[in-house]
């Protein structure tokens, strides 16, 4: 591929809500960014910049099948994470992590 062009792959995933998804992509470690509609999502010193938009996660630079699948699948977990915490708190439920799974909790119904 020549040095001029830049490769990137598609990935089809759930809508997901924009302030969540930020949470979930900085608890992985990426430095993430709402820019107009898109999240612009990225590894600090990588040249690769990412996006989410419309359900779908767009992967830039040389990203290998297996890499893409195991990045999505993360962002998936983490953000059902940030999805479990929102639910309890709306709920007032109190949530306790699992030491074994950082995104993994068991929720306690006050009252």
């Amino acid at each position: 591929m020549p040095c001029d062009q830049v490769r990137t792959t598609t990935v089809d995933v759930e809508k997901m809500d924009g302030p969540m998804l930020i949470e979930a992509l900085r608890l992985l470690g990426y430095q993430a960014n709402k820019s107009g509609t898109a999240i612009v999502f990225y590894k600090e010193n990588s040249p690769n910049r990412h996006r989410y938009e419309d359900g779908k996660i767009v992967f830039s630079g040389n990203v290998a099948e297996t890499m893409k699948g195991e990045w999505v699948n993360q962002i998936k977990q983490a953000y059902s994470g940030e999805v479990v915490k929102a639910t309890a708190a709306r709920f007032g439920w109190e949530l306790k992590k699992n030491p074994l799974n950082k995104f993994s909790y068991t929720a306690i119904r006050r009252g």
